[in-house]
């Protein structure tokens, strides 16, 4: 499966193979290092085995017919960029 990455303004939404399902953000969705969050309420398109684990999490909920996205924009520029991955400690086993 391709995806494309994109900035947080627009949620990807090019997906070469499977459904896709149009689904709302409930809390803010961090796309990559270093970038701003997707905020809450953004409407967007992704694979359906995703739109699945989301919805089971409470991270996204599965967009009405017809619903207009109403993103939270004040709380997501408020919101610092994700922070850097950084490898566990290592453990005493």
């Amino acid at each position: 499966m391709t995806e494309q990455n994109t900035t947080p303004d627009a949620p990807k939404k090019t997906v070469q193979k499977g459904d896709t399902v149009d689904v709302v953000t409930l809390i803010p969705v961090y796309p990559q290092v270093g970038r701003r969050p997707w905020p809450v309420g953004t409407k967007m398109a992704i694979p359906k085995y995703r739109a699945d684990l989301w919805v089971a999490r409470k991270i996204a909920r599965v967009a009405r017919d017809g619903e207009q996205p109403a993103p939270n924009t004040l709380q997501a520029a408020s919101m610092p960029p994700a922070p850097d991955m950084k490898a566990p400690p290592a453990t005493q086993g």
